[in-house]
């Protein structure tokens, strides 16, 4: 599987991308252009660029996550 992981909010290495990368390394895929593609969004006001971002890839199982896209916990 090709997976792509995107920070929308920096330019600096996202920690929690950095992890799904090196998960999927670990277990054969290649971390690059997609089958599957992870988008973290911090803030809030880049939620519209994250989406955006994920249109671009529609073949791809998108996974969009981050406090800038939803604070609710599903605490049950």
């Amino acid at each position: 599987m090709k997976v792509l992981l995107v920070d929308v909010d920096s330019k600096k290495p996202n920690l929690a991308l950095m992890k799904i990368s090196a998960l999927h390394k670990s277990i054969g895929n290649q971390v690059f252009y997609p089958d599957e593609v992870y988008i973290a969004c911090i803030f809030s006001w880049n939620r519209a660029k994250a989406f955006g971002i994920a249109k671009m890839f529609p073949k791809a199982n998108v996974h969009i996550g981050g406090s800038g896209v939803n604070l609710i916990v599903n605490r049950s």
